[in-house]
């Protein structure tokens, strides 16, 4: 059974249309990276169709709110990290290889390469697309 993706009340502003689209590239990005085996340490196990799943929901959820950013993406012990960076503010989902393993969202502020702030936050949709809006200062 496919893990629901949680998703608190929609934030304030609106949802768009080509916002989707933007989703839809960073997902075809995942699949090719996911797909290149180059992208592997070696015998690193490739992202699970769980975590592949569980990413492509929250991505695609959180685009009813903001314009998905391009991300880096790299599979880490069956599962996927994705990671946003704006100047000083991160922001990285992070999908566990198995639905009993914790998926969550993390974020961070630097200042002269040094973690000033951080903080972990639960895995949802309309978190995640508030994270990036705050990442990128909209």
């Amino acid at each position: 059974m496919a893990q629901a993706i949680p998703t608190k009340t929609a934030p304030a502003y609106l949802p768009c249309q080509d916002y989707q689209c933007a989703a839809s590239d960073l997902v075809q990005k995942m699949e090719s990276v996911l797909a290149d085996i180059k992208s592997y340490d070696d015998g690193e196990p490739p992202a699970s169709a769980s975590a592949k799943q569980r990413a492509t929901l929250i991505i695609n959820a959180a685009s009813q709110w903001i314009k998905i950013p391009m991300g880096s993406i790299v599979p880490f012990d069956g599962g996927i990290q994705i990671a946003w960076r704006f100047d000083d503010r991160h922001v990285r989902l992070f999908c566990a290889a198995t639905e009993s393993e914790e998926s969550y969202i993390y974020k961070a502020v630097t200042k002269n390469e040094r973690r000033t702030e951080s903080e972990m936050i639960q895995f949802d949709a309309v978190l995640l697309a508030q994270h990036l809006r705050w990442a990128q200062n909209l």
